[in-house]
């Protein structure tokens, strides 16, 4: 019900209603220098009750398994720190309180190159 905003995008609207998220999120992610993607996640679906679309890229993590040739970063992602996820689950639980719920909205679209995906 996620997707990073380092690989999404998104329609500008979106990143004019971000400063007008609740006052509680925004101070949050200025205090913790964390959790900006997951707060624009809340906001979007917040506001569109859907689940985000997947998009195969031909872009990977320098760390990632499968990288090859083209790569999105040369830094260690920070989701490799020992505390990464306790961090995030602390963003995600301060975000449902201030939302007044849980606005992610499960999914399973997803779009792929058709040449890679069919069978047939």
């Amino acid at each position: 019900s996620i997707v990073l905003t380092k690989a999404g995008f998104l329609h500008r609207h979106y990143l004019q209603l971000y400063p007008k998220l609740p006052q509680e999120v925004l101070s949050f992610v200025d205090e913790s220098r964390n959790c900006e993607d997951l707060a624009m996640a809340f906001l979007v679906a917040n506001e569109t009750h859907r689940p985000p679309i997947w998009v195969r890229g031909k872009l990977t993590e320098l760390d990632s398994p499968t990288a090859g040739a083209s790569r999105l970063s040369i830094h260690a992602p920070l989701s490799s720190l020992a505390s990464h996820f306790d961090e995030r689950s602390v963003c995600i639980n301060r975000f449902t309180e201030a939302f007044g719920g849980m606005p992610l909205v499960v999914g399973d679209q997803k779009v792929a190159p058709a040449r890679e995906s069919w069978f047939w």
